[in-house]
């Protein structure tokens, strides 16, 4: 592929952001792993997502196993 001078370098940043998002909407890395990648602050990556179409990967189902695992934990550790 012929690219003009710095062209090559921006085609290759943009297929590193689009697979650093693909694999944050997959939930194989964090948020704050997909900025430390994207050397962004966390609210910038999340912002950069959401421009991508890109809404997070936590669902309610996640969110509500999260509640209840520090739930548990938070009662084990009142009882000791």
């Amino acid at each position: 592929m012929n690219c003009l001078p710095g062209e090559e370098g921006e085609v290759a940043a943009a297929g590193a952001e689009k697979y650093v998002g693909d694999i944050y909407a997959h939930g194989d890395i964090s948020l704050r792993e997909a900025a430390e990648v994207l050397d962004l602050p966390l609210r910038e990556a999340l912002e950069f997502f959401w421009d991508m179409g890109i809404s997070g990967n936590v669902d309610a189902d996640k969110a509500f196993k999260a509640i209840s695992f520090a739930e548990k934990k938070s009662s084990k550790t009142r009882s000791l």
